[in-house]
């Protein structure tokens, strides 16, 4: 009795295991810009706090291409940046918008990796709201190239297609 209520359990939970599978598209985001410092507080040698702009362009794995805007800021300390957290703003055809944040913690600053997470987004998309994604960054002078994936509900991936489609 007990080892057949183990084999159902364990096929239950394949069951939803595989559910949950399914019901992720992978989403896949290339970002590219400049970055452009607008103001600095610098409180000691070691320590300051940044605000930068930067403009750029996005496409993603559906063929989507737009203009993306951010605005962040950068708290360092003891000449090590301690956090980082980037407001974005993605532009996509006929009036599209998304809105993420994007944050990487101390931890994540020595890798460069952080994390996305989608606050707004107009109608057209609005499955994309409160998606996740983990993200990697590169920096040339003052230029950086990101790429993101996001683990997104059918749906959504649906929504973006047809971003696309609607031309």
């Amino acid at each position: 009795m007990y080892k057949s209520m183990r084999i159902f359990y364990l096929i239950i939970f394949c069951f939803f295991i595989s559910f949950y599978i399914k019901a992720k598209t992978n989403y896949i985001v290339e970002v590219h810009g400049n970055i452009k410092e607008v103001k600095t507080h610098k409180y000691t040698e070691t320590d300051n706090l940044k605000f930068l702009t930067i403009n750029g362009t996005f496409k993603d794995n559906l063929g989507n291409f737009g203009q993306t805007n951010s605005l962040v800021y950068m708290l360092t300390k003891n000449n090590i940046v301690e956090k980082l957290e980037s407001y974005n703003e993605f532009l996509y055809d006929n009036n599209i918008k998304a809105y993420n944040i994007a944050t990487r913690s101390s931890e994540d600053l020595e890798s460069g990796v952080g994390k996305w997470l989608y606050t707004y987004v107009s109608n057209e998309i609005k499955d994309l709201r409160n998606s996740s994604c983990i993200y990697s960054v590169s920096y040339f002078k003052s230029s950086f190239l990101a790429i993101s994936k996001c683990n997104i509900s059918e749906t959504a991936f649906s929504q973006l297609q047809s971003i696309r489609n609607n031309k």
